[in-house]
């Protein structure tokens, strides 16, 4: 008999994650959510009312919190600066990181949306 495989990188369900997104952020409704590509950070498409947003969610245990802090505040720098980037946006109580508790992702995942900015 094989040996049982495991699983490296779970995706989130987008319906679930949606879910959450609305608890946390102020968004237009109705919201929807769907995955769109794996890497160092999952991208899922979030459809929120008539406005579009990429919501990031890293992979539990490969960068720290202050990582991901750091990385945010570069984007917000950037975008002060003129510079067209993707923008975080922050939750209703103002912060910008969230933790999903995903047992079956193995473990707790930072996730941060971004707002996609044209250029």
């Amino acid at each position: 008999m094989p040996r049982t495989v495991r699983v490296s990188h779970p995706i989130l369900n987008p319906e679930a994650l949606a879910e959450q997104i609305a608890l946390a952020y102020q968004l237009p409704t109705p919201i929807s959510s769907m995955f769109v590509s794996p890497g160092v950070n999952d991208t899922y498409q979030v459809i929120a009312g008539a406005h579009s947003f990429f919501y990031r969610v890293y992979r539990a245990g490969l960068r720290s919190r202050s990582d991901i802090e750091f990385e945010l505040e570069l984007l917000r720098h950037l975008q002060r600066e003129g510079i067209p980037v993707s923008v975080p946006i922050p939750k209703t109580d103002g912060s910008y990181i969230t933790g999903l508790p995903a047992p079956e992702a193995c473990g707790l995942r930072s996730c941060s949306p971004l707002h996609l900015v044209k250029s």
